[in-house]
């Protein structure tokens, strides 16, 4: 027996695509990285508008993976899963989107190091941090009908760790979306 719920197909004739998204990101404001990503819906409806307009929703989750890095400070891996909505207008080019987050963050900070007087090089002492990281997101897409779109979000949630005291996590991101159409479905 299969689960109604992620099978159903609320919207005849509805073309079914796979979404990786690749993004920069920076939290922080001061600190670069990378995003890829990829998007899973969960469900698809339409609602009419009093003006008789046809307003699309979905709701989706979109499993991430990153790094980000404050040279000669710290590096950073991420992990995480976000429960996106989204709502498109008939005829708009972007629309907006919401999401909650939930990761995993690991951090390489640079402690204190050494300094060879012969060559000048540092080698740094590292300590690892694992943290959890809730966030909300809002954001913008451009439409999707296309092969390329691009996003731009801004998150802020909290980085929860048992080594250190919880602090804030907030910064932006901004990106590609590649949309690939199943075959199977043409």
């Amino acid at each position: 027996m299969t689960s109604s719920f992620a099978q159903e197909k609320v919207i005849p004739n509805q073309e079914k695509k796979y979404t990786i998204q690749v993004g920069y990101f920076a939290p922080y404001g001061t600190q670069y990285g990378a995003r890829i990503g990829t998007n899973i819906l969960i469900k698809h409806w339409l609602e009419k508008t009093k003006r008789n307009e046809n307003r699309s929703h979905t709701l989706s989750i979109t499993p991430r993976i990153g790094y980000f890095v404050n040279p000669n400070i710290q590096k950073n891996y991420s992990l995480d899963a976000n429960l996106v909505y989204r709502w498109y207008k008939q005829n708009h080019a972007i629309h907006p989107k919401i999401g909650l987050s939930a990761g995993y963050l690991n951090s390489l900070q640079n402690t204190d190091g050494t300094l060879s007087l012969s060559d000048g090089t540092i080698t740094y002492n590292t300590r690892t941090l694992n943290s959890f990281i809730p966030t909300i997101n809002i954001g913008f897409e451009k439409n999707r009908k296309t092969f390329i779109g691009y996003y731009i979000s801004l998150f802020y949630g909290k980085k929860i760790t048992a080594q250190e005291v919880n602090s804030a996590f907030f910064g932006a991101e901004i990106g590609i979306s590649f949309n690939f159409k199943n075959k199977n479905d043409e």
